[in-house]
């Protein structure tokens, strides 16, 4: 089949077909694709891989509740709760008190760093946190 044009024929994804030497066809779109991957249309080549989604935006506050439950689930609050209790005076208050954590906040990174976590690590933790509701 040798196709001189193709064009959306609705809004439903239908599309016409102006073939060489015959009668136009209105084919579905997903049809078309469908048929297209058996190889009614000849070789498609190499076909690109699919790019990766971007990673979610990093929420940049998340409550108490949200980052301490996030530990939870990494197996990280027993770790960040120690790590608290030999840190900072300051870093002690702001875990005790404080109700939402910023991710870039000077207690997130003294944690971090007694954790051992990459800026990616905290980044994903934040991620998982938003997720979590009360």
């Amino acid at each position: 089949m040798n196709i001189l044009s193709a064009t959306y024929a609705n809004h439903q994804g239908g599309i016409l077909l102006e073939r060489e030497g015959e009668p136009a066809l209105y084919v579905d779109s997903c049809e078309l694709y469908e048929r297209a991957l058996a190889g009614e249309f000849g070789d498609l080549g190499e076909l690109p891989e699919p790019e990766a989604e971007p990673d979610a935006p990093v929420p940049q506050v998340v409550s108490r509740f949200q980052a301490r439950a996030a530990l939870l689930q990494s197996d990280l609050l027993d770790a960040a709760e120690a790590a608290v209790a030999e840190g900072e005076a300051i870093v002690k208050l702001a875990w005790e008190d404080a109700q939402e954590f910023r991710r870039h906040s000077p207690t997130i990174a003294a944690l971090a760093g007694e954790l051992g976590l990459s800026s990616e690590q905290v980044d994903d933790l934040f991620r998982l946190a938003a997720t979590i509701e009360a």
